[in-house]
């Protein structure tokens, strides 16, 4: 996705008014997607960094992984209402152990 911005009163990452911009980067070969977010306080200037990694599995891989780790009848949904979601890439998965 292409970096963004916005600017907000306030919101998840400040009570403040502030500008937020935002980046995406998708290591293909880790297949790790990283979000940054970097907030600039409306008031002060002051620059404040957050960031979050998430590992990528195919459908196949979270079997493999839920099998080894003691879990049986494993089913995989669209969406957490069964639904198919706009986006395409989150799913439900249901295991018992």
């Amino acid at each position: 996705e292409p970096p963004t911005w916005y600017t907000a009163e306030s919101g998840l990452f400040s009570d403040r008014p502030h500008m937020m911009l935002q980046e995406t980067f998708w290591q293909e070969e880790e297949k790790v997607v990283t979000n940054r977010h970097i907030l600039i306080d409306a008031g002060t200037a002051q620059v404040t960094r957050y960031a979050a990694s998430y590992q990528a599995y195919s459908s196949e891989e979270y079997q493999i992984l839920l099998e080894e780790s003691g879990f049986s009848r494993i089913e995989f949904y669209p969406s957490l209402t069964g639904e198919d979601e706009k986006n395409g890439f989150l799913i439900t998965i249901v295991a018992q152990k």
